[in-house]
């Protein structure tokens, strides 16, 4: 005979019988017996219950033969894997069916764990559109591991006894997207809710291929002429460029200069003036800082206008049409550390 063990947590103990005592109530198979057998190694394992692999053996033990003695580590299993429902509905019949048959101390230690489930149990009515939907909950607490616990297809609205606390249930059905509900449950609630499951999103068919660019047949001189005048026009792109930048930070160089000097005089409006000496250290920093802005927005004006007027030059010279070159004729542009022009020779 199998001995009974204490300490299996919230009062609950193991509930292990001879199952030579099972042919009082139910006819016993080999089947059952063997799955019994491994559902209760399996709670007494050295290092440490599993529960999971127990549940499913205790329920095998219990397919094969519906005794009440089964019951009592079937609910264990389930309160154990937080399937509160199941293990409220376990212990409550484990106490009907076995009634004097049930040790009395054994028998008020299940009733005081039922009452502690049935307190903190909520009641879930679910239901899919359309029905047959496969549902997993997980149960998600503020500090660990998420409690997960798959549920049968939906083939009707089926009611699930959950823990309270924060759950997110996700429903599945092929051929269909999952609908997902998170939803807050407190003790002693009842709830209804239906997961609706769309059909996927067609994806939009791919863009036809574009047709391959013409070729364009070019005689040879023509594409010696437009290579030749490429440098002046590309040359008078850059140049522009160059000036662009330049004015730009003139600009910005001038705005601070200017705002420096602003913050200063407002440390010294007027002449004579007090000042500590932080603040006189601040206005001839504030002052050097407008100093330097101002020689490089000189700077960049500078280098700005000649890019301007560089690039234009350049811009024109590309559109002329060119005379036969007779006398050796060349001209490029020149671009040199702090000078822009246009050199050219014969």
């Amino acid at each position: 005979m199998l001995k009974r063990s204490l300490g299996i947590g919230l009062g609950l103990f193991l509930s292990t019988v001879s199952l030579t005592t099972f042919a009082a109530d139910a006819p016993i198979s080999e089947e059952a017996r063997a799955h019994f057998s491994a559902g209760v190694n399996l709670l007494q394992d050295p290092d440490g219950a599993r529960y999971e692999e127990a549940y499913r053996e205790f329920k095998a033990a219990y397919r094969a033969s519906p005794s009440w003695k089964i019951l009592g580590n079937l609910g264990i299993s389930a309160y154990r894997l937080e399937r509160d429902g199941e293990a409220l509905a376990a212990f409550e019949k484990y106490l009907q069916e076995g009634k004097k048959e049930i040790d009395g101390s054994e028998r008020a230690q299940f009733e005081r764990d039922s009452q502690t489930i049935r307190a903190g149990l909520v009641k879930v009515s679910l239901s899919s559109d359309p029905p047959g939907a496969t549902v997993t909950d997980e149960r998600l607490p503020q500090s660990g591991a998420a409690v997960r616990n798959p549920y049968p297809a939906l083939t009707a609205p089926t009611e699930l006894g959950v823990r309270a606390g924060r759950h997110r249930f996700t429903a599945s059905l092929p051929g269909r997207t999952d609908s997902v509900w998170e939803v807050d449950l407190e003790p002693g609630q009842k709830v209804e809710h239906v997961f609706t499951l769309a059909e996927p999103v067609a994806s939009a068919p791919a863009p036809a291929p574009a047709p391959p660019a013409a070729t364009l047949a070019t005689d040879s001189s023509t594409v010696a002429d437009a290579s030749s005048s490429d440098p002046l026009r590309t040359w008078s792109y850059v140049s522009l460029g160059v000036g662009v930048v330049g004015l730009g930070v003139g600009t910005v160089f001038a705005l601070g200069a200017k705002s420096n000097y602003g913050d200063a005089n407002d440390l010294c409006p007027s002449f004579p003036c007090n000042l500590t000496q932080r603040q006189a250290s601040e206005r001839e920093s504030l002052e050097s800082d407008g100093d330097s802005k101002k020689t490089l927005s000189i700077v960049g004006f500078a280098v700005g206008g000649v890019g301007i007027a560089t690039g234009v030059t350049l811009f024109l010279l590309s559109g002329k049409k060119k005379e036969p070159a007779t006398a050796g004729f060349s001209m490029q542009p020149l671009i040199g550390l702090g000078s822009v022009g246009v050199s050219g020779g014969f």
